[in-house]
């Protein structure tokens, strides 16, 4: 296992939430891997705004 230093929190793009919301992320695959894995907080009264992922997206 390899143990990497925490990445800074990032805001996420005003288009893909309604209010605001921020990310750290907690797994990044290696090539050619693309999984990844976020944590995501929300403001009071925030949500999640419809979207698309170009090369699809698992939950």
């Amino acid at each position: 296992m390899e143990l990497l230093n925490k990445q800074p929190t990032t805001k996420l793009p005003a288009e893909w939430f309604t209010g605001d919301a921020w990310a750290d992320v907690i797994h990044r695959g290696e090539e050619p891997s693309r999984a990844r894995a976020n944590v995501v907080r929300f403001a009071p009264g925030a949500r999640t705004a419809w979207h698309s992922h170009g090369l699809g997206q698992a939950l």
